[in-house]
């Protein structure tokens, strides 16, 4: 048996250019998207491509009686966790977390090939509240901001 595939139309069905106009028509959930991705320049890979079929899939399956699990990660944060916040792409864990006697935000990168890790972590006087991260440049460089809402208690106030 000989197969024999049209290299016109493998290559017309592998084109960027389409598989942009199919992500901009969807009108479902899309996966997170790395900030860096740039949507005006013809791409040479595949992301599109790909971005496309995740999407699918995942809403597929999303709507099935019994969903199935495809992946699933755990690991110790070895610190009590209070929010967390999941950067577009997935690649870092934003997290606010304590100790007995602090509190702590921590950056967990987690497509390290030894496994999830902290990569910094800054103690904060008190709880951080509405714990919010996002892509965006800062004196020209691109970084991961984040924001939050702390309660500072006046003297005599309560304690928590």
């Amino acid at each position: 048996m000989c197969l024999q595939v049209n290299k016109y139309y493998f290559h017309l069905t592998h084109e960027p250019l389409i598989w942009k106009r199919f992500l901009q028509e969807l009108r479902i959930p899309l996966p997170p998207i790395r900030p860096t991705l740039d949507r005006s320049v013809q791409s040479s890979d595949y992301e599109f491509e790909q971005l496309v079929s995740r999407a699918i899939s995942l809403e597929d399956n999303w709507r099935k009686q019994r969903p199935t699990v495809a992946s699933a990660m755990a690991f110790d944060a070895s610190l009590e966790v209070l929010d967390m916040k999941l950067l577009p792409g997935g690649k870092y864990l934003i997290a606010s977390i304590r100790d007995d006697y602090r509190f702590f935000i921590a950056l967990y990168h987690l497509d390290h090939p030894r496994g999830p890790h902290v990569l910094a972590r800054c103690q904060i006087p008190t709880k951080a509240y509405q714990l919010q991260a996002k892509y965006m440049k800062y004196q020209e460089k691109p970084v991961i901001m984040i924001a939050y809402l702390s309660r500072v208690l006046q003297e005599g106030g309560p304690e928590k």
